[in-house]
């Protein structure tokens, strides 16, 4: 499938979840929604207008296959984990651990809502940095209120938070947590998500 197709069949795959989904509550306090989706529940930022298409991702499978697909007892980064539908793809899959990577501080903090039992179990584990292919200071633009999947390091927009970077990219694997003080130690390392 050539990419013109499958952005089309993930657009049309986010219009259905969309309008199955709705909200079921709301904490002001955070500006987040609690949003009841085919595919689950999701806490997200209030208004979130893209989630539906990062979950019609999921329901596309758009990571198939050995070469790329998690296979039971992986270790599994999710860099710009999102809302976290990926998260879920994953440990269905058998990841030994899913790792989400989120700078964001009001995404990071839902991925905390949506995953708190599997945290608490270890199977998940929510970084707060971001990935970058060396350490530096980046410049984080960040989307509208209602598009947190629109922050960027890359494309700039208006508003600019700085973040330095706790993570960088290793020859070996094509990633390490410099920095982190997490004990795990993956073996066959799979980088796939948002």
């Amino acid at each position: 499938m050539n990419s013109h197709d499958l952005l089309v069949n993930i657009k049309q795959a986010g219009d259905r979840i969309g309008v199955a989904s709705k909200v079921l509550a709301t904490d002001p306090k955070g500006g987040f929604e609690l949003v009841e989706t085919p595919m689950g529940w999701f806490w997200t930022t209030r208004n979130d207008r893209f989630l539906k298409f990062t979950l019609g991702e999921e329901q596309l499978e758009i990571y198939p296959g050995d070469d790329v697909g998690v296979r039971p007892g992986d270790v599994v980064l999710d860099c710009g984990a999102n809302a976290g539908g990926f998260t879920r793809t994953g440990l269905k899959r058998g990841a030994k651990l899913v790792v989400l990577i989120e700078p964001d501080p009001g995404t990071a903090e839902c991925l905390r809502r949506n995953y708190g039992r599997e945290i608490g179990e270890g199977r998940v584990l929510v970084v707060q940095k971001d990935v970058w292919d060396h350490p530096d200071v980046l410049e984080l633009a960040e989307g509208d209120d209602c598009n947190t999947t629109g922050d960027s390091f890359v494309f700039g927009l208006n508003q600019r938070v700085e973040f330095t970077p706790r993570c960088a990219r290793s020859e070996k694997y094509g990633f390490s947590l410099c920095e982190t003080t997490e004990s795990w130690a993956p073996t066959r390392p799979t980088i796939l998500g948002s």
